[in-house]
């Protein structure tokens, strides 16, 4: 494995097109990152895969990421269930609510991720996905 430099640490927010507010609903897109936020130490995400035949939206319960051309969509996902940004989410200042923790997008948005180049985000990608293919191959055989 070789080590990389950080290039940046700028808040998310930066490498997001902003989505206009709608009330009640978000306008969804392929490779878009849905983000629940509601209890996010649940890591309720997922990427947007495929189109559908009517323009989907998402209620407000989640955040909707689409990324930049800087920040590779899977990268960030993967970012997003790490110990790193599970402490943020969940952190007494940013999870509001005893029984219903949430974050709000304003600070989801504004969390603080270190990232290296596109194309180290790729390898560090695919590191992963060979890993939880060896565990998931390693869990069936069982």
């Amino acid at each position: 494995m070789t080590p990389f430099d950080f290039h940046e640490s700028k808040p998310v927010e930066y490498y997001l097109h902003m989505i206009g507010h709608i009330p009640a609903r978000k306008i969804v897109a392929l490779g878009d990152i849905l983000y629940s936020t509601v209890r996010p130490y649940l890591h309720n995400m997922c990427i947007v895969d495929r189109f559908f035949s009517h323009q989907p939206i998402a209620s407000t319960g989640f955040a909707v990421i689409t990324c930049h051309s800087n920040l590779n969509g899977e990268f960030l996902f993967y970012y997003l269930m790490s110990p790193t940004f599970d402490a943020y989410a969940n952190d007494s200042d940013n999870a509001r609510g005893v029984a219903y923790p949430a974050i709000n997008d304003n600070k989801l948005y504004r969390s603080l991720i270190a990232v290296p180049s596109v194309t180290e985000q790729k390898r560090i990608v695919e590191k992963i996905k060979e890993v939880l293919s060896y565990v998931n191959n390693n869990i069936s055989a069982q």
